[in-house]
This record gives structure tokens, sequence and C-alpha cells, in this order.
């Protein structure tokens, strides 16, 4: 009987002895995201660091969604590193209007964080601030008529052929 009180009690101490590992400190990263391009196609690169240092093998995955004129959204994707620190990819967006990219970036040592960007994307992107002259607002109203006539005849057409 007296074995068996022993043997817990040294299981005890050795509990009590034992060292503890040391925590890991996990820090936000410094993101900085840029959209380059033209058209449908940019190109994104995203810069990742954690105390001025370049974070290599981060998971860098964009995300993409359509804010105007409809909402639509373009499936989550990992960044290729291109350098350390350094992430880019190329996206073909599906249609103009106004997106908003959004980068989800995790790794070791990270606390996972999200950056994100806004993407006009094309003629019908929601335009930057700049001065136009009276020629651009007759084109844009002529291609806003052109694109009504449009649709009332494609209404029409379809309507017709109903019948």
């Amino acid at each position: 009987m007296r074995s068996s009180t022993v043997a817990p009690a040294f299981v005890a101490m050795l509990v009590i002895v034992a060292p503890v590992p040391a925590a890991t400190s996990r820090q936000a990263p410094h993101i900085a995201a840029s959209a380059s391009g033209s058209g449908y196609l940019r190109t994104f690169t995203v810069s990742v660091s954690k105390d001025g240092t370049p974070v290599r093998h981060a998971q860098v995955v964009l995300s993409a969604t359509m804010t105007q004129p409809m909402v639509m959204r373009i499936f989550p994707g990992p960044l290729p590193e291109v350098r350390p620190g350094l992430y880019r990819t190329q996206v073909n967006f599906l249609m103009f209007g106004d997106w908003k990219a959004r980068f989800d970036v995790s790794g070791k040592g990270l606390v996972p964080s999200i950056r994100e960007l806004s993407v006009p994307v094309g003629a019908f992107a929601s335009p930057a601030p700049v001065k136009s002259s009276s020629s651009h607002t007759v084109l844009w109203a002529i291609v806003a008529s052109l694109f009504a006539l449009a649709a009332v005849a494609g209404f029409l057409i379809v309507r017709q052929v109903r019948r």
C-alpha cells in the first residue's frame, strides 16, 4: 500500500517542477496593398511586414466583391510570394463597377489580419473627382441613352416573341 501513495506524489512533483513552455508572441502584421492596371485586368501587390521585417511564408488570400452597380463576388484565392514579404497576383474582373478587394493575412507568429482596398473597374465605376469638359458630359449622356434604348428594345423583342 505504501508504494501506491508514493507514485501519485512523485507524479505530482514532476508536474509542478516541469518547465512551462514560453508563450509565443503573436502580433498584427503591417499590410500595404495596391492595385495597378486598367480595363478588367488588375495586378495586386501586397507587402507584409512585422517590426519592419518582411514576413516570409505568410498566407495572403484575396477575395473581391462588387459593390456597384450590382453585387457580385470573386471567390478567394491565394497570392504567391514573389520575394520575401511581397505577394502578387493578377485578377481579371468579370465586369465594370466598383469593387472592394479584401486581403486576409495569417501565418506563424501573426494575428490574422484584414486589409481592404477599393478598386474602381472600367467605365461604370464611380469616377475619381476630375475636371470634365462639357464634351465628356455630352458623350456620357449619349452612351447612357444608347444603353437605355437597347434595354427597352430588348424588352420589347422578348415580349413580342412570347406572344
